[in-house]
């Protein structure tokens, strides 16, 4: 049982202003597992005062590059040396399997603040440009204080690709951890103080509903940046415009991947699968939960998607053989329940999976797990395949057609990821230039690379994280002009 009962604000542990708790639950056994103060708005008040601070008066943003490069070096050496209580906190909240927490995501958060400790010191700050009756100097500022909004279903990952590239630019940050997940945040805390981040430049509140609109809010705030559904997103960007106050986002997704005719069924169906119901539980953005098959061979890939799904292994997240842990909590768990519901209701055939699990083994037995479910005979038009479920759902649609193809992977308010499966590399390339998405993976090249921004287009976000695009986000322009030398 952990029990944290501080916030890190200013450099410091301190009481919260409120008796409030949240309870953090286990996902695989249901059991409580944590408790942590939530953050009121005094709270929130009290951290944006110590970055606002902290910006406005403190060394941070002042600092060279090379001297915050040096500092965020140490931030990652300190990260680095908590790895593996990060990736099982992750995995006993989220249910994330730890395997992969410990291979993947844990890794590419701490390379990712390496990342931007090498990039700062190789931007200018400064760079001149001759006008046609003046000098000018355009001069790349950080952006003030971040309010950082992480999910909870990639925690660490989502944390570090704001809070990294938002230090590096010399703003401060107020990290806003999901209330399913905060624990990574306090280990974060531990890893800025051990390397002697200044007081107020990262910063704690682990809050609910009405504390956290009080934070994007703030007029403290210069910047925020969410990663979460689409409709609280259009919430945040509602907030935001009200105050001419910039924000990026990462939001929903509904992603399709094509399967073309020369490609052998046996080939890809474990990567089909693995890309998408099976991709962190299928609580990913980016999972490929449309299957879009010829309509020739229809009934070979359903039966043969179905087969596969029915072998997965289901279980306890933390044991290596486990391929499909649980939801994160009982509340999403239900919700994922009732889509499959929508969908029979709908006229979709549940080919295998549709519920919960039997027999699972005792200590499980509290856990939020749902069986790897594909349906067979939807419609594009379904609400199961319209609206984001974010569980382990697939569903398998036909056509006849390539142009068909790319139209049905098209029609639908998300542009997140999508993915196209092909024996020739420059005819899979060609469809892949016609869809209306962020990130294109051809035959299972599924990666979030640390060097390649990531974001989506239409109602999937705004902006981007990573690369070099992922540091602009936090940086804004001056010019200052000089006369001319006579």
């Amino acid at each position: 049982m952990i029990e944290h009962q501080r916030l890190f604000v200013g450099g410091e542990w301190r009481p919260p202003a409120s008796r409030s708790t949240i309870h953090v639950v286990e996902a695989h056994t249901g059991q409580l597992a944590a408790t942590v103060p939530e953050a009121g708005k005094a709270d929130v008040d009290a951290a944006v005062a110590a970055a606002r601070q902290a910006f406005d008066e403190g060394p941070w943003p002042r600092l060279k590059p090379e001297e915050r490069a040096a500092r965020l070096e140490r931030f990652a050496d300190a990260l680095e040396a908590r790895s593996e209580e990060l990736s099982r906190l992750t995995s006993m909240q989220n249910g994330g399997l730890l395997m992969m927490n410990q291979a993947v995501n844990t890794p590419w958060g701490v390379n990712v603040v390496r990342y931007y400790a090498n990039m700062i010191r190789d931007t200018e700050s400064s760079v001149p440009r001759s006008c046609t009756n003046a000098d000018a100097t355009i001069n790349r500022l950080p952006v003030g204080v971040v309010a950082a909004i992480v999910p909870w279903n990639v925690s660490f990952i989502s944390a570090m690709s704001k809070i990294a590239p938002a230090l590096a630019a010399g703003c401060t940050v107020v990290h806003k951890p999901s209330p399913e997940t905060p624990l990574e945040a306090y280990v974060i805390a531990e890893a800025a103080l051990e390397a002697d981040l200044p007081s107020g430049a990262y910063n704690v509140v682990v809050a609910d509903r009405e504390a956290s609109e009080h934070l994007v809010a703030h007029d403290g705030i210069n910047q925020v940046s969410f990663t979460g559904s689409t409709p609280v997103g259009r919430q945040v960007a509602a907030a935001c415009s009200a105050r001419m106050k910039p924000c990026s986002m990462e939001l929903g997704g509904n992603a399709a991947a094509i399967v073309l005719e020369d490609m052998p069924i046996d080939a890809i169906i474990p990567g089909l699968l693995a890309t998408s119901a099976l991709l962190n539980n299928g609580q990913a953005c980016i999972a490929q939960s449309r299957i879009l098959v010829p309509a020739a061979r229809y009934s070979d890939y359903v039966d043969a998607l179905g087969s596969a799904a029915a072998g997965v292994v289901i279980g306890d997240p933390m044991d290596p053989a486990t391929q499909l842990g649980p939801m994160v909590s009982e509340t999403h768990m239900r919700r994922v329940l009732d889509s499959i519901e929508v969908g029979r209701t709908e006229g979709a055939r549940v080919v295998s999976g549709g519920g919960q699990p039997k027999n699972l083994p005792e200590h499980l037995a509290g856990g939020w797990f749902v069986e790897p479910t594909v349906f067979a005979d939807a419609t594009n038009e379904m609400r199961i395949c319209q609206e984001e479920i974010f569980g382990p759902i697939v569903k398998v649609l036909p056509y006849t057609s390539c142009r068909e193809a790319i139209a049905l992977a098209n029609d639908q308010p998300f542009g997140l990821s999508s993915s196209v499966w092909g024996a020739d590399p420059d005819r899979s390339l060609e469809i892949a230039r016609q869809l209306m998405a962020g990130s294109i993976y051809i035959n299972g090249a599924m990666t979030i690379d640390v060097n390649v921004p990531f974001g989506g287009l239409k109602q999937s976000g705004l902006g981007a994280e990573c690369g070099a695009e992922g540091l602009q986000e936090y940086l804004q322009n001056q010019v200052i002009f000089t006369p001319k030398p006579q």
